[in-house]
């Protein structure tokens, strides 16, 4: 399991959210932990780019000071909860921190995400503030160890530990009271700095700004849980996080999985392998028909269920889970100009360490270490910070030239590219004419945006308004009109309502009902009893014959089994992704056997309709043998004819916005 920390400095620009998404991909991380988001409550910023993966956010409100924020992404299929405890001796430091917690098999882990205040000169607040962090902090793994979990901490502390006995070798050597603050913590906690622990740690510094390195990003873990680590990665180059001055880190610990289940429960999923061959569900299927001796007594809901489960177990039987295949992880290839950064970069890390590790032992024995060293040491990391400074640069050139060319690979096959070009051919065709409170067409821009303006200040002052309808209009209008019956100009009222019952509620054959689950596509996303498609179109001639039956005590009842009247709903954007609910479009999917009865229904009332002719002629939509194409070809024909005997030619384009949630319910009932 890999868990990310970055200090992001600022999350709300598409660049830095693509970095976050690229390194979500590359390096696998299960856990990244970003602060300095700067996204403040109540933005709703765009998160829409980090699908897969849960985002748990901890927002400064307006009015408070600038910076922060906090936000943790845990990838899907994870099972976690989030925990972000306050306590009232440390008011506010919740806004800096929060702890996921993993459930994985029998171990208890908790990972923290935390944010420091800078040490800042001529001010004290940040003495008192990292002071109540701490405090917070202390009360939380007390809490998880008496809980029994295990605790990685990881964040940007801003305290400088030097590299003494209690830093980091290879560290500037001051040590300031943010510093000391960490150290004390480490100490009085028994928790590892896994920074110091060369054996594990690659890399060093963690921040570069204004000529000179330092660490300021660590990594604290309790006794349990610093045995689990594998290594920790500081990307010193940018390699993986680039666009802010703090390195990220991830780190890599081994997680103890969840035992394999052989006892496969209902509430499992089925996955079909595309190759799969389905005698021996068709044979499990038929032996657990076969002990249904009671089956012919139960109710219509009864049976449906019946039916349900036995396919269920029939799938989970022989299918069951597959296993899941190890993700290839993606290679990145290095520009031959920055292997040779990297490779110089890496002797002068070798020769910084090895001097300053003699330094330390100088120092130790008493020993004096003259100034010619001394300088020979700075002038070793003075080309190790510009050697890292290239290197930087290099690798973010590198990086935008291989976004730039996969854009140019992909950027014809993309949907976010052709959702742009919709999103923009949308906005240059402006509001062109609009009819007054007189009925009267206006076409100049400025009358209409005067009718416009005065007609949503009669809604904000409670009037009606001819062009802005309001909430209470769907129900002026659903009592107009059930007190008038003068709509009989479009209301066909001589046709008895049970005419073509017969017709339509007719039994259906076996073949009929196969061709029906035949007619879904294979990859149909399933209702809320996830049974795939396939196990209906595969199913056996007993089970198919049941559901015939299922379908005619329903077309000669009229009922619908209670089972089937609960369907799986989601929202989709309807033009962009956004947060906001007003954006958003409702979609349900129903069970499989649902949509075969309505289809059925549907099939059937639809051949009657186009036999007594109750469809208009200009209808062309929803209606088998025509097209929306023939509307197309209709007009560019009338259009042809007009420019041919120079006639001049009007053409309206009506569309109705919020169409089903604005139809007057009680005239469609009539209608129907």
């Amino acid at each position: 399991m890999k868990i990310g920390f970055w200090n992001v400095n600022g999350l709300q620009y598409t660049v830095k959210k693509q970095t976050v998404v690229e390194a979500l991909e590359t390096q696998e991380l299960s856990v990244l932990g970003l602060v300095e988001t700067y996204i403040r409550e109540g933005n709703h910023e765009d998160l829409s780019m980090f699908r897969g993966y849960r985002t748990i956010t901890v927002e400064r409100g307006y009015g408070e000071k600038a910076g922060g924020g906090l936000m943790i992404l845990v990838k899907d299929g994870i099972k976690h909860s989030s925990w972000n405890p306050v306590y009232p001796e440390t008011p506010g430091t919740e806004k800096e921190k929060s702890w996921i917690i993993l459930h994985s098999g029998e171990a208890r882990i908790a990972v923290g995400f935390v944010y420091m205040a800078a040490q800042v000169p001529g001010s004290e607040g940040y003495r008192t503030w990292n002071t109540s962090m701490y405090l917070s902090l202390q009360k939380d793994l007390e809490k998880l160890r008496t809980d029994g979990y295990e605790a990685y901490i990881l964040g940007d502390f801003n305290g400088h530990v030097g590299n003494g006995e209690d830093g980091i070798i290879g560290n500037l050597p001051n040590v300031n009271f943010n510093g000391r603050l960490l150290q004390d913590f480490v100490s009085v906690n028994t928790l590892k700095m896994v920074n110091a622990d060369q054996e594990l740690t690659s890399g060093l510094f963690t921040r570069s700004a204004g000529g000179f390195s330092t660490v300021l990003d660590f990594v604290l873990a309790t006794g349990g849980a610093s045995s689990r680590i594998r290594k920790l990665q500081i990307d010193e180059e940018g390699d993986i996080f680039s666009g802010s001055d703090h390195a990220g880190l991830v780190l890599e610990i081994e997680a103890v999985e969840d035992e394999p289940n052989d006892d496969l429960e209902e509430g499992d999923e089925i996955r079909v392998p595309g190759n799969a061959i389905f005698t021996e569900f068709k044979t499990c299927l038929d032996e657990l028909l076969v002990q249904q001796t009671e089956y012919d007594e139960l109710s219509l809901n009864e049976k449906c269920l019946r039916l349900q489960d036995i396919i269920r177990q029939a799938g989970m039987k022989i299918f069951g889970k597959p296993k899941q295949k190890e993700k290839k992880r993606i290679k990145v290839k290095i520009s031959k100009s920055l292997r040779k950064l990297k490779d110089r970069q890496k002797w002068l890390e070798k020769s910084t360490k090895r001097l300053s590790i003699a330094k330390a032992a100088r120092r130790v024995a008493g020993a004096i270490w003259n100034q010619g060293e001394e300088h020979k040491l700075n002038r070793k990391m003075n080309l190790l910070q510009e050697v890292s400074d290239q290197c930087k640069a290099q690798s973010l050139e590198d990086k935008m030239k291989r976004r730039n060319e996969l854009r140019m690979k992909t950027i014809l096959k993309s949907k976010q590219f052709w959702a742009l070009v919709k999103k923009v051919v949308k906005q240059m065709s402006a509001l062109s004419a609009v009819e007054d409170a007189d009925g009267n067409l206006i076409t100049n821009r400025k009358l209409i945006e005067e009718v416009v303006l005065l007609e949503l200040g009669k809604i904000y002052r409670g009037q009606r308004s001819r062009i802005f309808g309001f909430k209470g209009e769907q129900l002026v209008r659903a009592a107009y009109t059930m007190h008038h019956e003068d709509q009989g100009e479009w209301i066909r009222r001589d046709h008895v309502s049970t005419k073509f019952e017969a017709e339509v509620c007719a039994p259906v054959s076996e073949r009929f009902i196969q061709s029906m689950v035949n007619n879904h596509k294979d990859k149909r996303a399933t209702g809320v009893d996830e049974i795939p498609t396939l196990l209906y179109k595969n199913a056996s001639e007993l089970f198919n014959r049941k559901l015939t039956d299922l379908v005619n005590i329903c077309l000669e009842t009229g009922e619908t089994p209670e089972c089937l009247n609960i369907g799986k709903m989601t929202l989709i954007d309807k033009k962009e992704a956004s947060l906001k609910i007003s954006n958003k479009r409702p979609i349900r999917v129903s069970n499989l056997m649902l949509s075969v009865i309505t289809k059925t229904i549907n099939y059937r009332m639809l051949k009657v309709c186009e036999r007594e002719n109750l469809f208009g002629e200009t209808q062309y939509g929803f209606r088998p043998g025509r097209s929306t194409t023939d509307c197309i070809f209709l007009l560019l024909a009338a259009v042809r004819k007009a420019k041919k005997k120079k006639y001049r030619i009007s053409v309206a384009f009506c569309d109705l916005q919020k169409a089903y949630d604005s139809v007057d319910r009680e005239t469609l009932y009539k209608k129907l």
